[in-house]
């Protein structure tokens, strides 16, 4: 197995999960960003099928780009990048990999049209029932209820955010602004800290969560 793992071509972006000993995997890169379809690999790199196929998002096959997938925390997020309706949560970790999908109220889908949800990064924080989109000027800051459908946002705006870095901890969130870690309380949705630093310093936070 070692041997296979060792020599395995995935041209796409890739996670390898140890325990169900497969790849999960999405295409990326220049021109497109990351993209549907979301896939199961064997540990040559073969294709066993796709999780998220095109089809799942509207959209005919080898579209690439409009659909959004992002890995973060244990979790896959698909949404689309210019057209925010729903947001589909992949969880990798079972044999079956199980999907739950949170849909946006007509009054958000209004609300939220002319924003820019551009996906940089994503979390969601269970006990607060928040997603956090980080864009390229902006935080969205969506709530969701019991039946899974998104019914309060907040837009937070942050100048060159470009947010490829959010990070949960303890009901809060810490995120990579241009003029340092900022701290939103994921609970009152309230910027609490600012913690001053260079963009091009290095800084290492670890999950204990």
């Amino acid at each position: 197995a070692f041997n296979k793992i060792a020599n395995v071509n995935i041209e796409d972006c890739h996670r390898y999960d140890s325990k169900n000993k497969r790849f999960f995997s999405w295409p990326c890169g220049e021109g497109i960003g990351s993209s549907i379809p979301l896939s199961i690999r064997d540990l040559s790199g073969k294709r066993i099928r796709e999780i998220i196929p095109f089809s799942e998002y509207g959209f005919k096959k080898d579209d690439l780009g409009p659909v959004a997938v992002e890995y973060n925390n244990g979790r896959f997020y698909i949404l689309q990048k210019d057209n925010l309706t729903k947001i589909t949560v992949v969880d990798p970790s079972p044999a079956d990999p199980t999907k739950e999908i949170y849909s946006l109220s007509e009054s958000m889908k209004t609300k939220l049209k002319d924003q820019d949800t551009y996906p940089y990064s994503i979390v969601m924080h269970q006990k607060t029932k928040t997603f956090v989109i980080g864009g390229g000027h902006a935080l969205v800051l969506l709530r969701f209820d019991a039946a899974k459908q998104i019914i309060e946002s907040k837009v937070i705006q942050d100048k060159e955010l470009y947010a490829n870095f959010l990070f949960p901890y303890n009901g809060k969130v810490v995120y990579q602004a241009k003029d340092g870690l900022k701290t939103i309380d994921l609970a009152t949705w309230k910027v609490e800290k600012t913690l001053p630093g260079k963009r091009e310093e290095e800084i290492t936070l670890v999950n204990i969560e």
